[in-house]
């Protein structure tokens, strides 16, 4: 793999997604009733766990990396850490910066373009660091190894990501490969023990292993969110074995 074209390749896809938004002179940044970090979480299944790993994040240094737009950073910031967000898509960084400034959060929040492979922050500067759906389409040990020297000595990270086995994952994304950059791929166990390899001691959660749309708004998927959640929590119980076909993974690591 050529990795200035996939760096490109990543660039300009997300760039894209996002152009819609900077284009229309009247789309309106403000986010009324914007949760903390612990409401948002806990409303979210794969990353409720991350309140108890984490507990009170205020006045704590928090990396949000490949932040996107920001959302997460944001509700960060209102639990009054100080959030440090980067992402390679300097257009959704010119949004997250625009949702910050105007829900006057630009004081605790710091956004910048930037890869994963090459962070520019010195060493041991973060207590936390969360990456959402992101690993997938970076190189895992470089990754990993700048996540571990940025995080202060106990520092702890959080990765949510698309999880190589689950069989209706594996279908959906052979049939919309548009919805998907080129690079990208789900994580297999051998990349998972890459990445962990640096850190003192990990973790994983599962989520998703017939509640694949834990992130849809689709009126009718929200009505049986609940019901697949409750299908999985039993599987899960039932026959742990079955975790290794989940949609997602949640890596949990300590410095």
């Amino acid at each position: 793999m050529n990795i200035e074209n996939r760096y490109d390749n990543e660039k300009k896809y997300w760039d894209k997604q996002i152009t819609k938004i900077l284009n229309d002179a009247f789309y309106n940044y403000k986010i009324d009733n914007l949760s903390c970090y612990e409401d948002l979480f806990k409303s979210i299944s794969y990353l409720s766990p991350v309140v108890d790993f984490w507990g009170n994040i205020a006045d704590k240094k928090i990396l949000d990396i490949a932040c996107g737009d920001g959302w997460i950073s944001l509700s960060l910031a209102k639990s009054n850490a100080y959030v440090y967000g980067f992402d390679i898509s300097s257009k959704r960084i010119e949004v997250a910066k625009r949702y910050a400034e105007v829900n006057s959060l630009d004081k605790r929040v710091n956004f910048q373009t930037m890869i994963c492979e090459e962070m520019r922050y010195d060493d041991n500067f973060f207590d936390y660091a969360i990456m959402h759906a992101a690993l997938h389409h970076c190189d895992i040990e470089k990754t990993s190894k700048q996540i571990h020297r940025v995080l202060k000595p106990g520092g702890k990270a959080v990765l949510i990501e698309d999880y190589a086995y689950n069989p209706l994952m594996n279908l959906y994304r052979r049939f919309t490969a548009h919805k998907h950059t080129k690079y990208e791929k789900a994580l297999s166990d051998k990349e998972l023990e890459v990445f962990v390899s640096p850190f003192s001691s990990h973790f994983y959660t599962y989520f998703g292993l017939f509640n694949i749309f834990e992130t849809s708004h689709d009126k009718l998927l929200c009505k049986i969110k609940p019901f697949l959640r409750s299908l999985d929590n039993f599987l899960y119980t039932a026959a742990p074995h079955i975790k290794k076909y989940s949609k997602l993974i949640g890596i949990f690591v300590v410095k």
